[in-house]
């Protein structure tokens, strides 16, 4: 979302079933690997995309294991349970969140091999699902977008997680990718 273009209603937010936050780059040496495969690029795609074929390819055949497993995924009550129960706490509004934080977690599981949910695929899913859902006092859209991810879904998951004993939540995605 642009910040300038102003704040989006919350009814339309809702309709984005998952939450990503993109940041700048910040290390001079990973910019600096940007722009230098941007520059590979412009010389010779063909060679450039060669180049991570296989990787691709790779990453190709993971996402169709994965959608061949899902219609296998069982998610249990007590794990629907704990998925009313985050939604619940966090205070959003319909059923929306429930139902998308379900699929995103049967997803992850298939994504990691799994033919049955766990807590981490709950509490993974809760951090990509709720931030842009849940209500914050009126703010400007920009310390929504500094707070918003951070604390919201950390807040809301803290409970849950020192329950199960998991300690991943809504930093796991940029510990992983970061």
């Amino acid at each position: 979302m642009n910040r300038e273009e102003g704040e989006l209603r919350p009814t339309f937010l809702d309709c984005f079933g998952l939450f990503v936050r993109v940041t700048r780059v910040k290390d001079a040496n990973v910019r600096f690997e940007i722009i230098k495969n941007r520059m590979k690029y412009e010389e010779c795609p063909q060679r450039f995309i060669e180049k991570y074929e296989h990787a691709n390819k790779k990453l190709r055949e993971k996402i169709e294991e994965s959608r061949e497993m899902l219609p296998c995924i069982e998610l249990s009550d007590e794990h629907r349970q704990k998925i009313v129960k985050i939604c619940l706490e966090a205070n959003v509004e319909g059923h929306r969140t429930d139902i998308v934080m379900r699929e995103t977690s049967r997803a992850l599981a298939a994504w990691n091999g799994r033919v049955e949910v766990d807590s981490v695929d709950i509490d993974e899913a809760a951090a990509i699902v709720l931030p842009h859902r849940l209500k914050q006092p009126r703010q400007s859209q920009r310390e929504l977008e500094d707070t918003q991810d951070e604390r919201g879904a950390e807040k809301v998951l803290d409970s849950e997680r020192h329950k199960s004993g998991h300690r991943r939540g809504a930093g796991f995605w940029r510990e992983r990718d970061g």
